[in-house]
């Protein structure tokens, strides 16, 4: 009886070992480059957007929905042209962590100075879903203004 229970003890062991998607849903990764393809809400093409994640940091940086980054036209760049192109960037990197549906990112560094680098002050909660090599993500209410209802944009895995 006891070498009974050993062997089938055994072959579930080998087989959680072999086919681990068996035993449990096998959680997918947020790992990796995702590239701009869809903002909620929003018809026209997105302009661009990428956003970066290692197993322990972050890098963001797009164009949030309905807006448009204009190239400026001179030699150099005017004050105008200047705060147009940052008003419409969203540009951040830092640390972040993982817990089910949900990231929790935490900048270092920021286009808007007052976010950047006040590690645990600054924290900010997204959730996710991925199908396949789409990962959709939904910033919190707030995020843009105070008034601001929650969003989701939709990214593609870049190789």
């Amino acid at each position: 009886m006891r070498r009974v229970f050993s062997l089938s003890a055994f072959l579930a062991l080998l087989g959680v070992w072999a086919f681990p998607g068996s035993a449990q849903a096998q959680e997918q990764t947020i790992i990796g480059a995702w590239i701009t393809t869809a903002w909620e809400g929003q018809e026209a093409d997105p302009q661009p957007g990428m956003l970066i994640f290692t197993e322990t940091h972050y890098s963001m940086m797009f164009v949030p929905a309905g807006m448009i980054r204009e190239e400026y036209t001179g030699e150099e760049m005017t004050d105008a042209e200047m705060l147009a192109a940052f008003q419409t960037l969203v540009a951040n990197s830092g640390r972040y962590t993982r817990s089910g549906d949900e990231i929790t990112t935490e900048a270092y560094v920021a286009l808007n100075p007052n976010y950047m680098a006040r590690w645990g002050e600054n924290q900010l909660t997204y959730t996710f879903q991925i199908e396949g090599d789409l990962l959709h993500l939904t910033w919190p209410a707030g995020f843009a203004r105070a008034d601001a209802p929650p969003f989701t944009g939709t990214f593609r895995k870049v190789e």
